[in-house]
């Protein structure tokens, strides 16, 4: 079945593009699926997600793949997201390629962080 587990929100200054928000509190929603037995979570989203995260603290590992132009009614939408952001974040970057009609992919780690799946550092393989 499912449960419904009450965390609370937060207001946040730090909002990609600036601003202010009221959002879930990360770490606290995370607490709440650690005593549910949740041990690893994948998270997919679009930059005010991952600021989000990243801002918490919480990402042990990122895919990140950043189109050339990324564009919302003919306007590009930029992303807030640099490599400052993800070392900032304690990630460093294991490894970075060319796919998709010109995306650049990252595959970033916190230190010691094993990246999953026994690939060792085949990093090619992924995503």
């Amino acid at each position: 079945g499912v449960k419904i587990v009450q965390v609370p929100c937060l207001d946040s200054d730090k909002v990609a593009g600036g601003g202010k928000r009221r959002g879930l509190d990360l770490r606290a929603a995370l607490d709440a699926m650690s005593e549910r037995g949740v041990r690893e979570l994948m998270v997919e989203g679009g930059p005010a997600t991952a600021r989000g995260f990243l801002d918490a603290g919480l990402v042990d590992r990122a895919i990140i793949i950043k189109a050339p132009t990324v564009e919302f009614d003919q306007q590009p939408v930029p992303s807030h997201i640099s490599e400052r952001t993800l070392t900032d974040a304690g990630l460093e970057e294991l490894a970075r390629h060319t796919l998709w009609d010109g995306d650049e992919t990252t595959l970033w780690a916190r230190q010691g962080v094993q990246w999953p799946s026994g690939q060792g550092e085949d990093y090619a393989s992924w995503p």
